[in-house]
């Protein structure tokens, strides 16, 4: 069960009315009064920007020169791709073999004799493939290995002493508010 506290924490929260039994547990709870008071407090102490002469200027000349510099990074990453892609083609290309490759489908790519009606008669075995003597996963294998352990994924990771250090100075203030239990 919720107490009256949590309930008031929760309508200002969601910006619903509190309702008469609110009202009064407002009117009784010295904690929930300086909540309910802790919005007006906020609203008083913001002030509005004041935004110095030539902002607006000097934001577009910024922006202008990094479009500028994006656009120049962009045309010669693609100049630089565009001749790597050349140069792979090229060699590869031009890159002459000169012994064969042995290759996965090497052993049923050789020309097999055609099956003739005589059921006595035994098309010759095609030859096994040589197995593997390394046994040791490329970085793609060893990768998508490690991704696909769901509970090393799933593991929680956030340094939370890093996410609330930044929620500090709220926290003393409503210390000195009164509103934080």
């Amino acid at each position: 069960m919720t107490s009256p506290c949590d309930l008031v924490a929760e309508h200002l929260a969601l910006g619903e009315p509190l309702g008469a039994d609110g009202d009064a547990h407002v009117a009784a709870c010295l904690a929930c009064a300086r909540l309910v008071r802790m919005p007006g407090l906020v609203a008083a102490a913001a002030r509005p920007a004041v935004v110095p002469p030539g902002f607006a200027a000097r934001i577009q000349v910024g922006a202008r020169a990094e479009l500028a510099a994006r656009r120049r990074n962009r045309v010669a990453t693609m100049a630089l791709a565009a001749a790597s892609v050349a140069a792979v083609a090229t060699f590869a290309i031009t890159r002459q073999s000169d012994a064969p490759h042995a290759g996965a489908m090497d052993p049923w790519a050789a020309r097999q004799p055609v099956a003739s009606h005589d059921p006595g008669r035994e098309l010759p075995a095609a030859p096994k493939p040589e197995p593997r003597l390394d046994h040791t996963p490329d970085p793609l294998t060893a990768r998508l290995v490690h991704v696909a352990d769901i509970d090393d994924a799933l593991a929680p990771s956030a340094s939370w002493t890093r996410i609330e250090a930044p929620l500090a100075p709220y926290r003393h203030l409503l210390d000195r508010q009164g509103a934080h239990r």
